[in-house]
């Protein structure tokens, strides 16, 4: 029987993330364990980055697990697609000479952020909502 605390959804998540770990835990095959885990990672918001870790050195799975997996990681990749497409629009939508800084919170773990902050200098607010405006 294994450890417990190896058993830890988390806890196998965190074997597939966290870079100094070197043995992987190991994952149950059945589909429940997939989907709790899966459920965990998207819950931390670590779902894609698991994802990947997971799929660079696939551990035997259900056949309809690498299904699912390989769809999330498309998700993955058309959401950071998305993402790099509105950097550019908000480059290229605002006056050349707006100061502008794009803000995201440094985490320890790779995640898909849901949103992008872009903080505008005070005195280019209006000129920037002018500007988006047309």
């Amino acid at each position: 029987m294994q450890n417990r605390k190896l058993m830890n959804p988390l806890f196998i998540i965190l074997s597939y993330l966290n870079k100094y770990v070197k043995e992987k835990s190991s994952i149950p095959y059945d589909n429940s364990a997939w989907f709790r885990l899966l459920e965990y990672a998207m819950y931390n918001r670590v779902l894609y980055a698991f994802v990947q870790e997971v799929l660079k050195k696939p551990p035997v799975m259900p056949p309809d697990i690498k299904i699912l997996l390989s769809a999330i990681k498309q998700e993955g990749e058309k959401l950071i697609n998305t993402f790099y497409k509105t950097l550019t629009f908000i480059s290229q939508i605002l006056p050349d000479d707006t100061q502008y800084v794009v803000v995201k919170t440094i985490k320890t773990l790779p995640y898909i952020p849901t949103d992008i902050d872009v903080l505008i200098k005070k005195k280019d607010h209006y000129k920037a909502l002018e500007h988006i405006k047309t």
